[in-house]
Order: C-alpha cells, then sequence, then structure tokens
C-alpha cells in the first residue's frame, strides 16, 4: 500500500482509480462493507483502489466546541487498511480550507492528482462546503466529470445501522460482544506505549477507551501474543511488569469479561 500526505502527487498508473472517501474511524463493518465494495468495482474494471481519509475528524474544525474522541489510533487505521489490501492510501490534514471547498472543488483537486472513474460511497456520505455534496449532486458531477458514483445501502446488525457512534455506545457500557460484532474482530487498541519504571503506559487522551478498571487482554507485540491484565485509568492503559523490546503494541480484549 503506498500512502501519501497531501495531494502533491503524480499517479502512476495508466488506468484511473476506483475511489472512496470517509473518515472510518474504527473501520467497522459498515466501513469494511465500503472496502469491499470499492475492491469489488475495482476488479470489475481492472483498476486500483484509492481511499481518502483524513488525519484528524473534520468535526474538530467544524464544531470546534465539540470533544472528539476517536475508536482507533491513526498507526491502527493505517494497519487495518493494509489488511484490507487497499493500493493507495491519501491521509489529508482536514482545515478551514478544505472547509471552505465545494464538492465539486474537492472532487477536482483529488482528480489531479489521482484521475477516478469510479466514486463508491457509505449511504450517510456527505463532504463539501455547507454539506453540498449530497447524493443527488454527487451524481450530477459524476455525470459532469464522467465518473461512476455508487452509493450503498446502510449494513445492519441485529436491525442497528453499523455506526462509529453506536460502537461508543456500547463500549460505555462495557458490551464487548456487542462492540466485536460491529467491528467484525475483536475489539483491540493498537499504538505506541512508553516505559516508566516497571510499566508501559499509553496516553490516550483521544481515544474513546472502556469504563475505568482492569481487564484481561492478550498482548501482541512484534515477536508474542502473551495473556495479561491492563489497568485503564486517567485515560490512560497501564500494562504492568511486562518487559519487551518493542513499544509498539496491539491489546486485544477479551469480549466475555
Amino acid at each position: 500500500m503506498k500512502i501519501f500526505r497531501d495531494l502533491n502527487f503524480q499517479h502512476a498508473e495508466e488506468r484511473p482509480v476506483a475511489l472512496t472517501i470517509g473518515y472510518f474511524d474504527g473501520i467497522h463493518r459498515g466501513h469494511q462493507w465500503v472496502l469491499n465494495s470499492l475492491k469489488t468495482v475495482a476488479k470489475e474494471h481492472a483498476q486500483k483502489t484509492a481511499v481518502i481519509t483524513f488525519e484528524n475528524h473534520p468535526a474538530e474544525v467544524l464544531l470546534p466546541s465539540k470533544k472528539i474522541q476517536n475508536l482507533i489510533t491513526m498507526e491502527h487505521k493505517i494497519k487495518l487498511f493494509e489488511e484490507h489490501r487497499i493500493d493507495y492510501l491519501i491521509i489529508l490534514k482536514f482545515t478551514k480550507e478544505l472547509a471552505e471547498m465545494t464538492a465539486e472543488d474537492f472532487l477536482k483537486a483529488i482528480s489531479n492528482p489521482l484521475p477516478f472513474s469510479q466514486l463508491v460511497l457509505g449511504h450517510d456520505a456527505v463532504f463539501g462546503k455547507g454539506k453540498d455534496g449530497t447524493k443527488e449532486r454527487v451524481r450530477d458531477l459524476g455525470l459532469k466529470h464522467h465518473f461512476n458514483v455508487e452509493y450503498l445501502e446502510p449494513f445492519k446488525i441485529e436491525n442497528m445501522v453499523a455506526s462509529s457512534t453506536l460502537i461508543r455506545n456500547f463500549l460505555q457500557s462495557g458490551n464487548l460482544q456487542m462492540v466485536e460484532k460491529l467491528l467484525g474482530r475483536p475489539y483491540s487498541i493498537y499504538g505506541q506505549f512508553y516505559s516508566h519504571d516497571n510499566d508501559f503506559i499509553f496516553d490516550y487522551s483521544g481515544i474513546f477507551l472502556l469504563p475505568e478498571g482492569n481487564y484481561k487482554v492478550k498482548l501482541k507485540d512484534q515477536h508474542s501474543l502473551k495473556v495479561n491484565i491492563i489497568e485503564i485509568r486517567d485515560q490512560k492503559i497501564y500494562l504492568k511488569n511486562y518487559s519487551s523490546l518493542n513499544n509498539f503494541f496491539e491489546i486485544f480484549f477479551d469480549s466475555y469479561q
């Protein structure tokens, strides 16, 4: 997977790509539905896949008073995109300037370095200044600029639409079984810890966590997978009495504790 962090690059492929756009917090089952549909469309047209996502949540710019807590770190998001075999990942900083762009201007800015002929979007995808990039508007832009647009139906589990907000609600209540169903994988946190005395500590002030307490987990580093106990306290995760040469961990939570 090739990663770009702005639009100042030149697409090397002769054929346009199949593209999707979104924040993809958690890369849950709904997001996976989008990514799998993207790969299907790309395969049908012998194209590569491309995802545009954002370094920061758009609400940080559009609603600055709102507290944003993500489900996963950016390192985790990149790891999951790689596991889904996406060809190109473009991570943009969401700025006031970007927020002022109309949907048409934004899509034009994308198409200069990254020509695309297929655009696959989730059911609730809206972008552009004042949310002018509605389904009707984007479909009109597709006709005008010669790209196909596909909006997907909502992905439901037990009659609930999979969403990051729903996952946060289940995390808050400690219902890890429903979190796992909505994510399509065990709930985990991945990122860089720092060592202090005999502990490894991760400051997750920007991540939505389970309620404070001790949790049984499986801890995966570069070399091993071990059962351990972690403590969540003061927006930090404490990993006790653990020694490792690596400070990047993925912590898998047991759904039945």
